[in-house]
């Protein structure tokens, strides 16, 4: 846990001050005040502000910090403010981003020149070090020299360059098999700084595709950015150098505390197995997590962020994952039994009119309210809203035996029958769960597990990798 005591502000009002604690541990940051005299006229003045004032600027002990996009939560301390029959309950305020070692008054002023942002299981991810033994003659010291290994660039165009370096390790033994070395993304931008705010949808990214290539939950622990701003410049040397700015988000974990250790079988992919062609791969995560396959990903990936001790619960995101897959690649008209046109008027309008002019009278006739009518007019117009779409079972077909998939169905099923076993008992499961019928447990993690397996080859299919490529992803000691 790391905490800031100082004085804090808002840049409307630079001389109005409240003394309070900035509490940053884990997921979680938030600024508590100090409850004093002084410091109701602060929160007077913020006014309707009160549990949104946006950005808050501090002093701690030296250090300059801004408290980025700050919520409001009540307390329940309740403080008169001198009006009469006034009072302001006092708040904790949860900052979403803190920047510790400058200020920035406004969002728009927030951009870097550089952020290094370091990973969970960056080290084992990338698996990557140089180390030789020398053996010099006529003594028996060992001398070890590491060397660094070359940056890997992920991504560079005109305006950004994002790569993969590497510092070396404080201290080492000649004796050591692995060599723990410090591991990080750098985002440089080439021109003008960049918005953090973009600049952390990048970071966003690269946790995600680094969570899905480890096939397991990764969060950055470190954010240091350096920015023109703190930029010195010792005109005695003709030297300059940049301090850097160390940043906090609500996604990131307060230290690399992860004691496990992540070996390459348990990962889907490691930086070697895709290093030759990092930049297409990389280009094409950047493509389709901002394309209609967003939703499959996101779904996907909350499985692995968030592993449901339920396993109805996996399996039913799964399934969601697969639909929205399906509705984003295939065209409208494979998506339908009958063309849209011909079913919407030979089919739900003649059925809503017979409905009007047939039943509803004789529902009325029997005594029937009207509100239940229109309740069951309204049911049957949602059903019929979707009576048009294939069947689930269908839609899993239609992907199992696509050109695209027909190779790699044989890691989940082996032939055509146990294709249409597997979309039949795919489509049971989600039917009985979805209508809180009891379904046998041990049958269900079998089929989860396949569709797992499933939507891992559309998505590595989607990344662009070839189809030998994929099932050595996921032979046996990768799955």
């Amino acid at each position: 846990m790391t905490e800031y005591t100082g004085e804090w502000w808002v840049p409307a009002n630079p001389d109005l001050k409240m003394r309070g604690i900035l509490t940053i541990k884990d997921h979680l940051s938030f600024l508590q005040s100090k409850i004093s005299m002084k410091n109701y006229d602060f929160f007077k003045s913020l006014g309707g502000n009160l549990y949104n004032p946006g950005i808050i600027l501090g002093s701690s002990e030296g250090k300059e910090i801004t408290l980025l996009e700050c919520e409001g939560s009540k307390t329940g301390i309740v403080v008169k403010t001198g009006q009469p029959n006034s009072s302001i309950n006092i708040p904790v305020y949860y900052p979403f981003a803190v920047f510790v070692g400058a200020h920035f008054a406004k969002r728009k002023d927030i951009g870097f020149k550089k952020l290094e942002i370091s990973y969970q299981h960056m080290d084992e991810w990338t698996n990557i070090f140089e180390i030789s033994r020398k053996y010099p003659k006529n003594t028996n010291n060992i001398i070890v020299e590491y060397k660094k290994p070359k940056a890997v660039k992920m991504y560079q165009d005109k305006r950004t360059s994002i790569s993969i370096d590497f510092q070396p390790p404080e201290s080492y033994s000649p004796n050591e098999i692995k060599i723990s070395q410090k591991v990080f993304v750098k985002i440089e931008h080439l021109s003008k700084e960049g918005l953090f705010e973009k600049d952390l949808s990048i970071i966003n990214y690269i946790m995600n595709f680094l969570t899905f290539g480890m096939n397991f939950p990764i969060y950055p622990f470190q954010i240091k950015g350096t920015t023109e701003k703190k930029k010195i410049v010792l005109k005695k040397f003709n030297k300059s150098y940049y301090s850097d700015i160390k940043i906090f988000t609500s996604n990131m974990l307060e230290s690399n505390k992860e004691n496990k250790q992540l070996s390459s079988d348990e990962m889907l992919f490691s930086l070697k197995d895709i290093h030759p062609k990092i930049k297409d791969v990389i280009n094409r995560w950047f493509e389709t997590i901002k394309s209609p396959l967003k939703e499959t990903y996101n779904l996907y990936l909350d499985t692995l962020y968030a592993p449901s001790t339920y396993i109805r619960h996996n399996f039913l995101n799964l399934i969601q994952a697969f639909e929205a897959f399906y509705t984003a690649s295939y065209p409208e008209e494979e998506q339908l039994i009958l063309p849209k046109e011909i079913y919407e008027t030979n089919v739900n309008e003649k059925f809503i009119k017979t409905f009007n002019r047939d039943i509803a009278p004789e529902l009325k006739s029997e005594g029937i309210k009207e509100n239940k009518i229109q309740e069951l007019r309204e049911n049957i117009n949602n059903k019929l809203e979707y009576g048009n779409e294939i069947s689930l079972r269908k839609k899993l077909m239609q992907v199992m035996k696509s050109p695209q998939y027909k190779k790699l169905m044989s890691l989940a099923v082996k032939d055509r029958k146990g294709q249409k076993a597997l979309a039949y008992k795919i489509a049971l499961f989600r039917n009985d769960l979805s209508h809180g019928r009891e379904v046998n447990n041990d049958k269900l993690i079998v089929v989860k597990e396949k569709l797992h397996l499933l939507i891992k080859i559309i998505l590595l299919k989607a990344l662009g990798f070839e189809d030998e490529e994929v099932i050595n992803f996921l032979k046996l000691n990768h799955s």
